[in-house]
């Protein structure tokens, strides 16, 4: 299982890192090191079961597209400065629609 891809659709903003170097045979989950104080640990089976669904939507993750597109949150206060909430919106909107949330059945 990939824990790097997994994690990051499970849990884009968690706090998290995997023992370096990646040992013989690859991670496991004992080897990842839980940092964050806001979200709790995933169990191995919710990992388990992330990645199962990440692989049903494929592997290009419409979440982890997105967030390359979204400007930083710096950014984005300057848009809303210079063009107001609403054009704040109109350029989020924009990547949304660009980058459609699949739809799973």
């Amino acid at each position: 299982m990939n824990y790097l891809t997994t994690l990051m659709f499970l849990l884009p903003r968690a706090k998290w890192r995997l023992t370096t170097p990646m040992p013989e045979g690859g991670w496991t989950y004992e080897d990842l090191i839980w940092e964050d104080l806001f979200y709790p640990k995933p169990t191995k089976e919710e990992l388990e079961m992330a990645y199962k669904y990440a692989s049903l939507s494929g592997t290009d993750d419409y979440r982890m597209k997105r967030q390359s597109q979204y400007p930083s949150a710096e950014e984005q206060l300057a848009i809303i400065f210079d063009k107001g909430i609403d054009g704040w919106k109109e350029y989020i909107q924009n990547v949304k629609d660009n980058i459609p949330k699949p739809n799973i059945d």
